[in-house]
């Protein structure tokens, strides 16, 4: 089905199964939740990397990236590991009043060394065909 998709290759295969393989192994993680758009409905490529991942580990949100953001550095502080999903990389544009004004400044809101984890997801365009990887990782900040 992909090889039909104008510039698909055999390595994008690869990726796209070695980033579910990903998915699947955070999905493990007891504190683990996965927050965005088209995370538990179909629309997106994000969807297909997640098709394994349980049920009441996935959290779709509105539109609207700085709430989702700002969510997931909450959680984050509570301990949760929250993979937080932006199905564009220009939509991920739109959270960063979270990143730059909190996510950035955590260990001196928090006053702790270790105030918790988060992984930003996003996803990048290269010719026609939309890639659903790693824009960045923010975890341990």
């Amino acid at each position: 089905m992909l090889e039909q998709v104008k510039g698909f290759n055999s390595d994008m295969g690869i990726y796209m199964d070695e980033l579910t393989r990903s998915m699947d192994f955070l999905g493990q993680g007891k504190d683990t939740i996965f927050i965005g758009q088209s995370v538990e409905v179909s629309g997106t490529a994000m969807r297909n990397t997640l098709l394994n991942v349980a049920q009441d580990k996935l959290l779709e949100m509105p539109v609207d990236e700085d709430f989702q953001m700002g969510m997931a550095i909450g959680m984050a502080i509570h301990g949760m590991l929250p993979v937080s999903i932006f199905p564009r990389w220009n939509f991920l544009l739109l959270a960063t009043n979270q990143i730059v004004n909190h996510l950035d400044k955590l260990k001196e809101i928090t006053g702790s060394q270790n105030p918790g984890k988060l992984i930003i997801r996003t996803g990048s365009v290269q010719g026609s065909l939309v890639r659903s990887g790693f824009l960045f990782n923010a975890s341990g900040v």
